[in-house]
């Protein structure tokens, strides 16, 4: 299935390069059955006609839009060819989905919302709690079947489309049945490419409520994304998205999408930081707090005490920083919870790619027993922005598992988290009117993000792979102006995706003057360590402001990775007229120094350092090399000394060990590189490491036979240990 895929995509590429006969030959090889064979033959019917003429040079004014019409529907044909081959899928054959035809199954939605809308309001009068519940889940049901028939569908006929304008467009119908549809109908289109579907969504992501109207830009962002190429093909869609270009509404929806698809690139790293760092900070401190309680260290009824021993083990174990690193993740809208919701989305529940995308809603039968007792749970639950639906879904379900005890602990230690996020969104309120509809658009992505890394069967494609390519797509950011990309650009290099947001700056025709836009992008290709390019910008940076001392430093460190030494040393001593008591300059100055075999003035620069700072580890180091070089070799013996004293790593012990050897004592040289590979137990790390510095001393009193003869020496020495 994977080769035939394979050629699929081959055979688009060839339609966009627009080798026609060579895509139609492709597909041949590919499918053999009577109907393509039929329809390949219409194409090249009217194809053959078109490649005469053109060989015999006749003008033609119109073959350039026959020639794309062909295109289209060869286009159309790799779609319905693909599409059988996806049926196999798991997630296509879904056992639920059920065979409907989809403007029934919409009409039926359509007559059981407005027969309910009216049972609900005599339920009311009358208190019919049953029928009530019999209506919940007969549109329950009733959904399922819409979510199954739209995603298992292939072209719609206009009459489709109208009449799922009507189920939008339908006030009876509850907003929860809208979005499923919509999630549904993009999974469709994201799987099967569909011109008119596309244009649907376009006409329509304004004549809905707000919360389906955030699906709608999320969904059309991705599709855009997927089929970029095609919409150069399929002149509609582009005509389409240039008149929303004067839409400042959608405009600005759409740029808050990508934001927040782009936001989920950095989720894995934050649940892998969150795993590996933040939690077993907080199970250490809750452990050695819990000691602490049990030795009588703290009284529990002393809350004063109890709270100085707190902020007493924050502050020794950084925890602090830790937990405010976390809570302004979370302010920033990253996702925080994926980490703690990834292992609840086990539950039969979750084995239907329908319950992920469903709105979170107290009143559905999975979790409403849930809320019976305690509706001030129920109010912080569903107002709390930073959750998405599917973690509301998984944390009832998870609280319908627990003991009664355990249950009112989540749910006190839940509104206690929840007010305090709350207080923080109403504050941020103030200041940003947009927060509500970013958070909205955020839980959407969030829900989508979980189904397409945790749902159990495979979906062929992921739109997720390709998020940051995002900024790539042409026809999105027509729609935008310099301000909107530069906000996006920005956001890329917040969160240090530097290739993409070099790709944004460079674009504004202005930037030569935009000191700003310089420096970022100085500092985009420093770290994609494209050295030479960052020091052209740095330098134009340094046009319009000389004695810029943050562009001066990089424009040092940048030299030094280039090994040019002599550059490096010229800009750090320029930065450090300007910050002359800065000792991580002179530093610098002086390792350049080093570089440039000027022993002399680095180690008396070294020697100036190590007065103001004294017990610095590095520079210890750098005064031992520096007396070496020198042959100073007592002096060198004198700093080993103070290196000893100053926590020592494994491979101070080797450098200690090569002075005691060029001073002739053999003895003491052993000893230290023992010591040193004790430290590591590691012979290939003791050994790359010794003969990195031992190189270093070839022309110092050590040459190369010589150190070869000690290394034998000392692999059989380690040998007996």
């Amino acid at each position: 299935m994977e080769n035939i895929l394979g050629k699929l995509d081959n055979a688009e590429q060839l339609l966009l390069e627009r080798h026609l006969q060579q895509a139609l030959d492709l597909i041949s090889e590919i499918s053999s059955n009577n109907q393509t064979k039929e329809y390949i033959e219409e194409i090249q019917l009217i194809y053959r006609p078109l490649l005469t003429y053109a060989l015999q040079d006749i003008e033609d004014k119109e073959s350039n839009t026959i020639l794309n019409s062909l295109i289209q529907k060869t286009f159309i044909l790799i779609d319905n060819i693909r599409y059988e081959f996806q049926r196999t899928n798991s997630f296509f054959e879904s056992k639920e989905r059920g065979n409907l035809n989809i403007e029934i199954t919409i009409n039926q939605i359509i007559q059981k919302s407005e027969q309910k809308s009216v049972r609900s309001l005599i339920s009311e009068v009358f208190d019919k709690e049953n029928d009530y519940k019999e209506d919940t889940f007969d549109i329950e049901k009733s959904n399922k079947e819409l979510f199954y028939s739209i995603l298992s569908s292939q072209r719609w006929e206009n009459s489709s489309l109208e009449i799922f304008c009507q189920l939008l467009q339908n006030p009876t119908i509850p907003p929860t049945s809208k979005c499923l549809s919509i999630s549904a109908f993009m999974l469709n289109a994201l799987s099967f490419f569909d011109e008119n579907k596309i244009l649907f969504l376009f006409k329509n992501w304004d004549k809905v409520e707000k919360e389906v109207s955030y699906r709608i830009i999320v969904a059309l962002v991705l599709i855009l994304n997927k089929y970029e190429n095609r919409i150069a093909i399929f002149h509609s869609i582009f005509q389409y998205l240039q008149k929303l270009t004067k839409d400042k509404k959608f405009v600005e929806l759409v740029k808050f999408s990508i934001i927040q698809l782009v936001r989920t690139s950095e989720t894995d790293a934050i649940t892998k930081k969150i795993k590996d760092e933040i939690l077993p900070e907080m199970l250490k401190f809750s452990t050695q707090i819990k000691d602490k309680i049990d030795n009588g260290k703290i009284d529990i009824d002393d809350i004063e005490e109890q709270s100085a021993a707190w902020q007493e083990f924050f502050e020794e174990n950084n925890l602090s920083d830790k937990m405010e690193e976390f809570s302004d993740l979370q302010r920033d809208g990253s996702d925080v919870y994926m980490s703690t919701f990834s292992g609840l989305k086990s539950y039969p529940f979750f084995n239907s790619a329908y319950n992920w995308f469903l709105p979170f809603d107290t009143k559905h039968s999975s979790v409403n027993q849930l809320f019976k007792h305690d509706s001030e749970f129920l109010s912080i639950l569903t107002e709390n922005s930073w959750m998405c639906n599917s973690d509301k879904y998984s944390f009832c379900l998870t609280l319908s598992q627990l003991p009664q005890n355990q249950w009112n602990s989540m749910i006190n230690n839940s509104k206690m988290e929840s007010q305090q996020l709350q207080s923080d969104k109403d504050d941020k309120k103030l200041t940003k009117p947009t927060l509500e509809i970013e958070q909205n658009i955020n839980q959407y992505v969030q829900d989508l993000y979980r189904f397409y890394k945790l749902f159990p069967a495979k979906v062929t494609y992921n739109p997720f792979n390709e998020v940051l390519k995002i900024h790539k797509n042409l026809f999105l950011r027509n729609l935008f102006d310099k301000n909107d990309l530069t906000s996006i650009a920005d956001f890329y290099f917040t969160k240090k995706i530097y290739s993409a947001a070099f790709e944004l700056f460079k674009d504004f025709s202005e930037t030569k003057n935009d000191i700003a836009i310089l420096k970022k992008m100085g500092y985009c290709a420093q770290q994609m360590q494209h050295w030479n390019q960052a020091i052209d910008f740095y330098n134009n940076v340094l046009l319009f402001d000389p004695q810029n001392k943050w562009t001066l430093k990089r424009l040092a460190f940048c030299s030094k990775k280039l090994n040019q030494w002599k550059n490096a040393l010229s800009f750090y001593k320029e930065a450090e007229k300007l910050e002359p008591d800065n000792l991580k300059i002179q530093q610098n100055i002086a390792n350049c120094l080093f570089e440039l075999k000027k022993y002399e003035e680095a180690l008396s620069l070294f020697f100036k350092i190590e007065y103001l700072s004294p017990n610095n580890h590095d520079i210890q180091q750098a005064i031992i090399f520096c007396s070496l070089f020198c042959d100073k070799k007592e002096q060198a013996l004198k700093y080993s000394n103070k290196l000893k004293e100053n926590n020592p790593k494994f491979d101070d012990f080797i450098l200690i060990g090569f002075c005691h050897f060029l001073t002739k004592n053999k003895e003491e040289a052993i000893n230290h590189f023992q010591k040193g590979y004790l430290e590591i137990k590691s012979k290939e790390d003791f050994f790359a490491r010794f003969n990195e510095i031992g190189l270093i001393f070839q022309n110092f009193g050590i040459n190369y036979n010589k150190l070869n003869l000690l290394n034998e020496f000392l692999r059989l020495h380690f040998s007996k240990l």
